[in-house]
């Protein structure tokens, strides 16, 4: 017999509603994460631009800095909000 991981295992006690809302936390949970590692990826040309002071891809660092600041706070929002629904699906259980 195959194992399934406890949350499938659960799913047939939960409502589809909660079910759905679990997913959708998860999922936006995968995409924080995928934001998260590029905001990281985004430090290496900033760290660059400042250190060489010049534009690494034609931007300077303040706008590098800029576009970690955009990134970082759709993933917090992102993150905060995949929590919540995840809870909340959960609670439904």
């Amino acid at each position: 017999m195959k194992k399934q991981a406890l949350i499938f295992r659960f799913k047939r006690y939960m409502a589809k509603e909660n079910w759905k809302k679990t997913k959708t936390g998860y999922s936006s949970g995968i995409v924080a994460g995928v934001l998260n590692g590029l905001s990281l990826m985004i430090l290496l040309p900033a760290i660059v631009s400042l250190a060489e002071n010049r534009s690494v891809l034609g931007l300077s660092f303040w706008n590098w800095i800029l576009i970690l600041l955009v990134v970082g706070i759709l993933s917090i929002i992102l993150d905060f909000v995949g929590q919540r629904v995840s809870y909340i699906g959960g609670l439904g259980f």
